[in-house]
């Protein structure tokens, strides 16, 4: 009897760890950026978000339109969020080109598409595809962009 109380309650506790395990991981959070080209053709681009306190709270918010322009040939970016995300334990980052992220100082989401320079207001979010980042590249004029979960 005292077997089967022992088995039970080991079995038990490393149930419970490794649950709390998989949360300590996060849950993977994909999304989808969809937009009509400006030949009109409807896109789509999925991409996993990072595991921050910035995505997670994009990720709380979502679904989101928004509307993005190009910003000093650099960039494309988005108006301002309506509530700020949560920077907890971020101190900004060297960005890559394709970098999907998130400016705090003006609380906008933006894709790199050249090289810019460490900023610390710079949260990364996640990171698009060579394929995907040229179709972002391409408009000339501003766009709406629906955020979804996927």
């Amino acid at each position: 009897m005292k077997k089967i109380l022992f088995l039970g309650l080991f079995m038990a506790l490393m149930s419970f760890y490794l649950e709390a395990k998989n949360l300590d991981k996060g849950e993977k959070m994909i999304i989808s950026l969809s937009f009509k080209t400006e030949a009109g053709n409807a896109e789509k681009i999925v991409l996993e978000l990072e595991q921050n306190a910035a995505a997670k709270s994009l990720y709380a918010k979502l679904p989101l339109e928004l509307e993005f322009s190009d910003y000093v040939g650099k960039e494309k970016i988005s108006k301002p969020l309506k509530s700020p995300l949560d920077m907890s334990g971020i101190r900004g980052y060297d960005p890559s080109v394709g970098d999907f992220f998130y400016f705090s100082p003006w609380g906008n989401l933006g894709i790199f598409y050249e090289k810019q320079g460490f900023h610390s207001g710079l949260a990364f979010l996640g990171k698009l595809k060579s394929e995907d980042l040229a179709k972002i590249r391409a408009f000339k004029n501003d766009f709406k962009i629906t955020i979804n979960k996927e």
